[in-house]
């Protein structure tokens, strides 16, 4: 499939989406595991790179988005624990934000976090921010990981856009959302180039993989239940359980896609 792309960036980018078409055949054939890409974000980026870069490098690209730029190495996973490390990494941006003290705790910040995170984090800010700002944002997180590039690089970005959006203790994706549209490039470049991972990080990421190991656990025990009462079996209830969650979740409502 091939999202379509935002007005936003309609004019910037290639109206034929012959290139995009086939880098991403190129790429699910290389990650057979991920069998289609809309909701993984990769499809943004992808449009975006082509405007500037060859489509071998931009396959390149996205394998490296895919793996090493990721800091938890299952961004991406499949059933029966999908995007399981986006989900932690989104927890890890909710820790990060309160630890700033720019949201007033986890549990306030959690459902707004929750919202913007799939744009924010599985698209690289994809249509939230200027063209300018977009650019500087792939810049970095394509830089050596060691340098402040992958995750690192999108979270500093994250804390710029909320600190901006102002109170923390009213935290919504609206104001989250218009802060991120007015971000200067100056101030994301301040945030792109400040500091380093916090180093708490490690912790969080450990306690959100623990958390949700525990959920998937559940969830899998509940289907193995309704299996046996059913003449499903537990992987097409596996499956059903991830259609119907991806049909009604707010990130991706509003959304359209074409086929490959």
């Amino acid at each position: 499939m091939v999202c379509t792309v935002y007005a936003g960036l309609k004019g910037f980018l290639r109206s034929d989406t012959t290139a995009l078409r086939r880098v991403l055949r190129a790429f699910v054939l290389h990650r057979p595991s991920f069998g289609y890409v809309p909701n993984s974000g990769l499809t943004h980026i992808a449009s975006l790179l082509l405007a500037f870069n060859s489509e071998e490098e931009v396959f390149w690209l996205l394998v490296a988005a895919a793996t090493e730029l990721r800091a938890s190495p299952d961004f991406y996973s499949p059933l029966p624990a999908p995007m399981n490390g986006f989900h932690i990494e989104t927890r890890v941006l909710t820790e990060s934000l309160v630890s700033r003290k720019l949201v007033a705790s986890s549990g306030a910040a959690s459902p707004v976090v929750e919202r913007v995170a799939s744009n924010w984090l599985c698209s690289l800010f994809w249509d939230s921010v200027s063209l300018p700002v977009q650019i500087a944002i792939l810049n970095h997180y394509f830089s050596a990981v060691a340098s402040g590039g992958g995750d690192g690089a999108l979270f500093r970005v994250a804390a710029a856009v909320v600190e901006s959006a102002g109170d923390a203790k009213s935290a919504s994706a609206e104001a989250w959302t218009k802060s991120a549209a007015e971000l200067s490039l100056p101030a994301a470049l301040k945030a792109l180039r400040s500091g380093s991972a916090d180093a708490s990080e490690s912790q969080w990421r450990e306690a959100a993989r623990k958390q949700l190991a525990a959920k998937w656990n559940e969830s899998s025990s509940h289907l193995a239940e309704l299996s046996k009462a059913t003449r499903f079996s537990q992987a097409q209830l596996e499956q059903f359980q991830s259609a119907f969650k991806q049909l009604y979740s707010k990130e991706t409502q509003g959304m359209t896609y074409h086929r490959l």
